[in-house]
């Protein structure tokens, strides 16, 4: 099954049948917010073992491979993106060690994709959450909103910032509840999208 849709995929791809991608590449493994605290699950990764610590076992050994594999199936579909010059975005908190990994550093040094640093805050919500957008052949610069708070105080809306750590009054992970894309982020890259799309047309 794996298989067959990224070959529908990559089908699509190569006949032109795709205008823009957008990778929100899950990044629960790649996670600097797991940690060894008691709390939440531990780390499948570190800065020495981007791509797995190598002595996970059992579920966590899964998890780590399963993160592998939608890490490896984004970077095939990123490169056949470079390749066609079809605008292409991965989306990845600022923190995730995703951005070390040696093809992702690679691509950064080499100019083939820009880094754009925006923070949720400045979009509405209640917590600064850097995220990095990596894009190819689309200008994301006006969406790097960043916020300029001093004390933990959003420059947004003049409150300290909510963190991202432990349990939410309802037992859910704060990371969780912070995982949706703030709705004044998502219509302003859908104003960019649709302006870049109809010049291209144009054009």
């Amino acid at each position: 099954m794996w298989k067959r849709n990224e070959k529908k995929i990559f089908d699509l791809l190569f006949n032109q049948k795709v205008q823009l991608v957008w990778l929100g590449m899950p990044c629960t493994t790649f996670s600097r917010a797991r940690r060894w605290d008691g709390i939440g699950p531990p780390p499948l990764r570190d800065a020495n073992y981007v791509m797995g610590i190598p002595w996970l076992r059992g579920r966590e050994r899964a998890k780590l491979i399963t993160g592998n594999n939608l890490y490896w199936f984004s970077m095939r579909i990123l490169w056949a993106c470079l390749r066609l010059r079809i605008p292409v975005v991965l989306e990845n908190p600022e923190t995730s060690l995703c951005w070390q990994t040696p093809i992702l550093q690679v691509l950064q040094a080499s100019g083939l994709m820009t880094a754009n640093v925006l923070h949720f805050c400045q979009f509405g919500e209640a917590w600064k959450k850097p995220t990095t957008l990596l894009a190819a052949f689309v200008d994301l610069s006006s969406v790097c909103k960043q916020c300029q708070g001093t004390f933990q105080k959003c420059s947004h809306s003049g409150r300290r910032h909510i963190p991202l750590k432990g349990l939410a009054p309802d037992g859910r992970f704060m990371t969780l509840i912070a995982q949706p894309y703030p709705f004044q982020l998502v219509a302003h890259l859908a104003d960019i999208f649709h302006s870049h799309l109809t010049r291209s047309l144009c054009g």
